[in-house]
């Protein structure tokens, strides 16, 4: 869709730098000054992302993205992103270790195999589970890009329960999408390094269509709109 664009090589190339500084950012071993500024553009990416979602939900244009100058706009909603995701990602991430480490000990010391394979396959499943809370998460912040949304359990409850079927689809499109985007950004990490931001660009574009597919059929429209 986003080929159709009229305007696509500009935003284009604006995404691409945005997604190198992104590349920045994550890659430093130290934090610097320079790094801390490039949070700034992390975040209108985040936003631009979650506003090009919500166009693809909404089918304002289905053949445009969005217009670049609303800079301040997709900054708070990159940060509303950003937040709301921390949110949910720090206590999970406490709760899990937690309970990892009775599975860890065992799987350190224990000489039964099954044992091992039991803490793998619940490693596997716990990580599935989160992975697919998250999105289901993101996919609430796009409806309407309000950071309530993404604690809205009714419309989280409706997502995940009564639309079970359709969100392991999506989660398992994901996935591949993900596997696929690690092989190739590894060829270019090894070959053509300028080229591997783009492989994010692309992926961030078409999971917003994903999401948005997955919001017009799973949720009616005048829901969305009123809330």
């Amino acid at each position: 869709y986003f080929l159709k664009d009229d305007k696509k090589i500009l935003k284009l190339i604006v995404l691409y730098i945005l997604a190198i500084l992104n590349a920045i950012l994550g890659n430093g071993k130290h934090i610097s000054f320079y790094q801390l500024l490039s949070i700034i553009p992390a975040l209108y990416f985040c936003g631009y992302m979650a506003k090009n979602t919500n166009c693809r939900m909404l089918k304002l244009d289905n053949n445009k993205l969005p217009e670049l100058n609303d800079w301040q706009n997709y900054i708070t909603i990159g940060f509303a992103y950003t937040v709301g995701i921390l949110v949910y990602i720090i206590p999970i991430a406490i709760i899990c270790g937690i309970l990892m480490i009775p599975f860890a000990i065992i799987f350190i010391f224990s000489e039964f195999s099954l044992l091992k394979a039991i803490f793998c396959a619940f490693i596997m499943v716990v990580s599935l589970f989160i992975y697919s809370i998250l999105i289901a998460v993101q996919i609430a912040f796009s409806t309407n890009l309000k950071f309530k949304s993404m604690f809205d359990f009714k419309l989280l409850k409706q997502i995940i329960f009564k639309n079970g079927k359709l969100l392991a689809k999506l989660v398992a499109v994901t996935i591949i999408l993900a596997i696929v985007s690690a092989i190739v950004t590894g060829i270019f990490g090894k070959t053509l390094t300028i080229l591997a931001p783009l492989v994010t660009v692309y992926l961030s574009l078409i999971v917003s269509d994903l999401y948005g597919q997955f919001i017009n059929k799973a949720i009616k429209q005048n829901e969305v709109v009123n809330r």
